[in-house]
């Protein structure tokens, strides 16, 4: 392993790589099974559909 690989690795050691932040969501009642599957979710409030609009960075 090369001297700078070590110096990076030791670097990054203290550093906070990301927190969640997880709002508290209530929920109402679950999508029956067939329709859960379809939409990736069984929980109502949790279906976003693909909009393909762009995001803060001029991506989609």
């Amino acid at each position: 392993m090369a001297k700078e690989d070590t110096d990076s690795q030791k670097m990054l050691l203290g550093l906070e790589l990301a927190r969640a932040y997880v709002p508290f969501q209530r929920y109402s009642r679950p999508l029956p099974p067939e329709e859960g599957l379809r939409a990736g979710t069984i929980f109502q409030e949790l279906i976003r559909p693909y909009t393909g609009r762009r995001n803060l960075y001029g991506r989609r």
